[in-house]
């Protein structure tokens, strides 16, 4: 491996590939990264020009931030997908947001990321509190409806597993292959149903609600007219049990390609089709998504040069310092095309970020979302015990920031620059990637083409993308808890004492089957 030098301190790293030879006998030339940050190109000041101008365009409120990603990344929605974009919308917004700028990329995303993730341990931890309270005879009520919900879980987890064992048999026998046949999951749903396994699944998730019920019941009943625990009672009711998840597809194919409905989807996955389902938090963008393709932007593009002002400044009004760590290049080229490049991107006169639609999409989270309940008794003790669980609830993302049709505009000083600048010169596996912009290079399932085009007279390279694929630009962040530090947010949590570590236990099996 060999590192050479770039202006600003950055790295090259070349990396020495296999010799392998394509079929007209030459060698595979060596593949240079490079890799620009920001702070050591031309425009260093771009990023709050960026950020500027987005605050400017979105017009937040006054409680408000704009929250940017560290790239902006692909957000796989079609037009004809609705409940498909449902859950990439639900995914990307059901996120921790605490600072910027951050990997908010769909590809990061995970439970330990998700807002409604540590909504849920307040809850937790506010109904073992309550719990702990009550007089024994309630509490063994709560403890033999546990029991009864853990042996209709395992009962539930054996219907499924006699499922997927006789329909693996049935489909291997009938040469019915989940990668070939586009009525798989038709045919196993008939499967299923003409086997009765559907109708008992049904019946024993029936039976779960009804005994975690007989829970909440149980509480309301003990904790009598105390009404901030009866609200948090349902509250949590909301948040973990199944009849109120919303139950979405996590692949397009159903609706881009067989047009299923509603009703269609949640009959098919009530047999469980692994992969295709995910149960998750009631959160919704308020509209229709599929809406976003067909409008467009008044103002639609962003010019950056070496004269540009701006009144928002990132790094200030989040606390950070990151405008130098952005990325401004980044590429794997062969190394008779990497001085080349190098000396274009240092020769940039002006970035022009362009759309043909941005457009803020508001969130709307359902009833397991109440902001009343930050307030209580009981919620204030827990989160003065755990200033890094108060500091993980501390922002919402209010609204998703929608780009399609993307395009970045390169002017140079000289036309000598544009030279070795053609899509054949990005060609690797990780593509190009200008001021956090990525073109080519995965990052999406999203099957689509970029265009690179030359125009010598104006010293411009022009990056356009499809014009229906969409992008996250940024998220707006609402606080709904004040007082958060940096140090809150970093605290090592340690368990307090006043509730047991058995009733946190039992609340672990409780919320819905799983």
């Amino acid at each position: 491996m060999k590192l050479a030098a770039i202006g600003g301190g950055s790295t090259a790293i070349e990396l020495a590939l296999p010799m392998a030879k394509p079929a007209h006998g030459a060698p595979i030339r060596t593949l240079n990264s490079i890799d620009v940050p920001l702070g050591a190109s031309p425009l260093p000041a771009a990023l709050n020009v960026y950020y500027d101008n987005l605050v400017k365009l979105l017009q937040p409120s006054a409680k408000n931030k704009v929250a940017l990603n560290n790239v902006v990344t692909p957000a796989d929605i079609y037009s004809n997908t609705n409940f498909y974009d449902q859950y990439i919308f639900r995914t990307f917004v059901d996120r921790l947001v605490v600072t910027s700028p951050e990997n908010y990329t769909l590809g990061n995303a995970n439970v330990s990321s998700a807002y409604s993730y540590y909504w849920i341990i307040l809850l937790e931890r506010a109904i073992a509190d309550i719990d702990i309270s009550l007089d024994s005879p309630a509490q063994n009520q709560i403890d033999e409806m546990d029991r009864q919900i853990g042996d209709l879980r395992d009962k539930y987890s054996k219907v499924k597993l006699d499922l997927e064992t006789r329909w693996n048999a049935f489909a291997q026998a009938a040469g019915i292959d989940a990668k070939t046949d586009k009525y798989y999951i038709f045919k196993k749903k008939k499967f299923a149903d003409d086997g009765g396994y559907a109708t008992q699944l049904s019946g024993i998730r029936h039976d779960i609600a009804l005994r975690l019920t007989k829970q909440m019941q149980i509480r309301l009943k003990s904790v009598g007219d105390n009404e901030e625990d009866r609200i948090l009672i349902s509250t949590y009711q909301y948040a973990s049990f199944d009849e109120y998840k919303e139950l979405l597809p996590i692949i397009p194919d159903f609706e881009k390609n067989d047009g299923l409905s509603a009703s269609d989807l949640t009959n098919l996955a009530v047999t469980g089709a692994s992969g295709q389902f995910e149960s998750g938090m009631d959160i919704r963008p308020v509209g229709d998504l599929r809406n976003f393709f067909g409008n467009t932007s008044g103002k639609n593009s962003i010019g950056i040069d070496q004269s540009s002002t701006y009144e928002h400044n990132h790094d200030s009004e989040w606390g950070v310092s990151a405008s130098g760590g952005w990325s401004w290049f980044s590429a794997s080229v062969s190394s008779d095309n990497e001085s080349h490049i190098r000396e274009s991107m240092s020769d940039v006169k002006k970035v022009t970020i362009g759309w043909a639609n941005l457009a803020s999409v508001a969130v709307r989270r359902g009833r397991w979302f109440n902001l009343d309940i930050l307030g209580y008794k009981r919620i204030a003790k827990i989160l003065k015990n755990d200033p890094r669980l108060k500091g993980q609830l501390s922002r919402t993302v209010s609204s998703l920031v929608l780009m399609r049709g993307l395009s970045i505009i390169l002017e140079f000083n000289n036309a000598s620059s544009l030279e070795r600048w053609q899509k054949s010169t990005f060609s690797g596996s990780a593509g190009v990637s200008i001021f956090g912009i990525g073109f080519g290079g995965g990052g999406s399932s999203y099957d689509y083409d970029w265009s690179l085009q030359k125009d010598s007279s104006k010293k411009t390279v022009t990056i356009t993308d499809d014009p229906n694929y969409a992008r996250v630009a940024a998220f707006l962040s609402e606080p709904v808890i004040s007082g958060v530090s940096a140090e809150d947010i970093a605290y090592d949590f340690v368990e307090p004492r006043y509730y047991n570590d058995s009733t946190i236990e039992k609340l672990k099996v409780r919320g819905g089957t799983k």
